[in-house]
């Protein structure tokens, strides 16, 4: 039996879901430069659904997918600091960051991803 969802995991999922949010949002503000420029953020938008279903029902695919994905843009974000926009930067690092926070660094977190 799988142990009781920590409130962590509440956290990421809404995070990530939010995130997904925005991604729709974005979206629909690029929909009038073409199709290209729309399906991009939408396809980002249903995926961060999708992983945020997988990470409220447990899925181990799904926690290390959030787990890279964060790691990657921590270090993008990191990249960017010399420029570019201070609020997209920090966007970029601070989000991921508390995502990788939530996921992995209380035990009780990585023990409801990794028991069976």
């Amino acid at each position: 039996m799988r142990p009781a969802r920590p409130p962590a995991v509440v956290a990421a999922m809404v995070l990530v879901n939010l995130t997904g949010v925005a991604l729709f949002g974005l979206s629909l503000l690029f929909a009038t430069l073409g199709p290209a420029v729309f399906f991009v953020p939408l396809a980002g938008a249903v995926i961060m659904g999708w992983l945020g279903r997988g990470i409220w029902r447990g899925s181990r695919a799904a926690f290390v997918i959030i787990t890279a994905l964060s790691a990657m843009f921590v270090v993008a974000g990191i990249a960017s600091l010399g420029g570019g926009s201070i609020g997209l930067t920090l966007a970029q690092f601070a989000i991921p960051a508390v995502l990788i926070g939530l996921l992995t660094a209380q035990p009780v977190t990585r023990a409801y991803f990794w028991h069976r």
